[in-house]
C-alpha cells in the first residue's frame, strides 16, 4: 500500500476494540508506527507532549491520523478534541497536519452534528472495517 500516515493514535477504553484495531492497522501497514490507548488521560498526556510546540518539537511535517472513541470514563473524544482545538487556538500544540476521526458503536445524528462542529474527517462505527481505513487514508492523503 503506498497511502500511508507517519503514525495513527487510536484511543478507546475497550481493550479488546484497541488491540484489534490495533493489529489490523500494523497488518494494512498504513502507518509506521500505531499507538494505543485505553485512558483518554494517558493519551492526551502524549498527545500534549507529541504535538507541543516550540524548539522543532510537534512540527511535524508528516500526517497523524488520531482515532478517538466517543464515550471513554476521564474524558470522551469530544472532550479530548476540544482541549487539543482549544491548546492548538493559544499556540501551545502545532496539530497542523494532524487529522481527527471519531470512532463510535452507535453513530446518532447528535455524533454526526458533533462531528461536524469539532471539523473532524471522518465518524466511523466499531469495529472498524479494512474498507473504511483505506478510504479514510484516502480522504486525507
Amino acid at each position: 500500500m503506498s497511502k500511508k500516515v507517519a503514525s495513527i493514535i487510536f484511543v478507546d477504553d475497550d481493550e479488546i476494540i484497541g488491540m484489534v484495531t490495533k493489529r489490523l492497522l500494523e497488518q494494512m501497514q498504513v502507518s509506521e508506527e500505531v499507538h494505543l490507548f485505553s485512558d483518554s488521560l494517558v493519551a492526551l498526556a502524549f498527545m500534549k507532549k507529541k504535538y507541543t510546540t516550540g524548539k522543532g518539537v510537534g512540527e511535524q511535517a508528516n500526517t497523524d491520523l488520531v482515532m478517538l472513541d466517543i464515550e471513554m470514563p476521564g474524558m470522551g473524544g469530544f472532550e479530548m478534541l476540544s482541549v487539543l482545538k482549544e491548546m492548538e487556538k493559544t499556540g501551545q500544540l502545532h496539530l497542523k497536519n494532524t487529522f481527527f476521526t471519531i470512532v463510535t458503536s452507535h453513530k446518532t445524528e447528535k455524533e454526526e452534528l458533533l462531528a461536524r462542529r469539532h471539523q473532524v474527517t471522518a465518524i466511523l462505527e466499531k469495529p472498524l472495517r479494512q474498507q473504511d481505513i483505506l478510504d479514510l487514508i484516502s480522504k486525507i492523503r
